[in-house]
């Protein structure tokens, strides 16, 4: 999985070094979330900047059960904060890093869950 696609990379944005670890990882969607690449990234990405908003948003992923977008802000040095947008590109909630993020979403997870279930919790992105 790639983590954003050539035109958009090619302006130079840096990825927070946990989400490049979850690509690396070959990870292709976190816990009730998908990682997003190709035409759903593009799809994604004009929605989140429809708006018309002074920022630019580059969306990571999408929730599929309220269609909400994980964004990160595109800024001049790392990217730290992680904002979710709702289907029609509003602010939900906004994390300040995206480690917070993924604190947030893994509370989510069965207190059952083990090391043996991260592979269905994870799950590698499918072709």
């Amino acid at each position: 999985m790639t983590a954003l696609p050539p035109e958009i990379a090619a302006a130079g944005f840096p990825l927070p070094t946990g989400y490049r670890a979850l690509l690396s990882a070959g990870a292709g969607a976190l816990p009730g979330w998908r990682l997003l690449a190709g035409e759903a990234f593009l799809a994604a990405y004009a929605a989140a900047n429809a708006r018309g908003a002074e920022r630019l948003l580059l969306p990571f992923a999408h929730r599929s059960t309220d269609g909400a977008l994980a964004c990160f802000e595109a800024l001049p040095g790392p990217p730290e904060a992680v904002e979710v947008l709702d289907p029609r590109g509003h602010a939900r909630a906004r994390a300040r890093t995206f480690a917070a993020f993924l604190r947030g979403e893994l509370r989510a997870v069965p207190a059952e869950a083990t090391a043996a279930d991260a592979p269905a919790l994870c799950a590698p992105a499918r072709g």
